[in-house]
């Protein structure tokens, strides 16, 4: 058969089963945000899913497997919007490595890709439960952070402080690099944790391409912006 003209594997569509249990840590990922692990009872859980209590021993093993799977869920779909750019940076950077590895010019726009990203999931609806439920595990981390933290946190961290380092001169690894990372995600994510302070303060009425075009330039100027103290002039 010719390959282009082979129809592509038809996919199984997901089994009730599977809805169901998606269903249930959709509806878990709201209410444990609202509410936490301990003022989350099982009953609301299962209510907020529309299923019987049984369902959660019989899909998690209890409350517990249910709180583990919303974390895996958060960091699968933030994984699925902010991995492929951050690979696609980790992947430019090895090729490059033979060469002397990237240019400032280079890891800038690398860097204000993923950023990008970040910004088009962290302003969208889907993150508020993720955010209200990541801000819990931020006070108070528990093994759903590690989970969260191993799954895509610190991959994506890293990547950026190989970006950061470059253009910063600097040891990707050290300190100073780290923290700077770190504020660097903190421009973007404050549009998330801090939403009320930013419509009020914006008097934006709701987050829409416009909005998202005023916080892209906003990142292209901080990251036009790192560079080391010494360097007056354009990379």
């Amino acid at each position: 058969m010719d390959e282009r003209t082979a129809q592509p594997p038809q996919l199984s569509p997901p089994s009730r089963g599977d809805e169901t249990r998606e269903r249930i840590v959709i509806a878990a990922i709201d209410v444990f945000g609202r509410h936490g692990f301990e003022g989350a009872s099982t009953r609301a859980l299962a209510g907020a899913a529309n299923v019987n209590i049984q369902a959660l021993q019989y899909y998690f093993g209890g409350k517990q497997g249910l709180y583990l799977a919303a974390a895996d869920h958060i960091g699968a779909r933030v994984r699925a919007h902010v991995s492929p750019a951050a690979e696609a940076g980790r992947a430019q950077m090895m090729a490059r490595a033979a060469e002397g590895g990237l240019t400032p010019a280079e890891a800038r726009a690398l860097l204000a890709g993923i950023l990008k990203e970040m910004a088009r999931l962290v302003v969208s609806e889907e993150s508020g439960p993720w955010a209200r439920f990541m801000l819990r595990e931020q006070m108070e981390p528990t093994e759903a952070f590690e989970r969260v933290y191993e799954g895509f946190m610190r991959p994506i961290v890293d990547t950026l402080r190989q970006l950061i380092g470059i253009l910063l001169a600097d040891d990707p690894k050290s300190e100073h690099v780290g923290a700077r990372a770190l504020a660097t995600v903190g421009h973007v994510i404050f549009f998330r944790f801090a939403r009320a302070a930013v419509m009020r303060q914006l008097d934006w009425q709701s987050v829409g391409s416009r909005e998202l075009g005023i916080l892209n330039q906003l990142i292209d100027e901080t990251v036009a912006n790192i560079r080391p103290a010494t360097d007056k002039g354009a990379s």
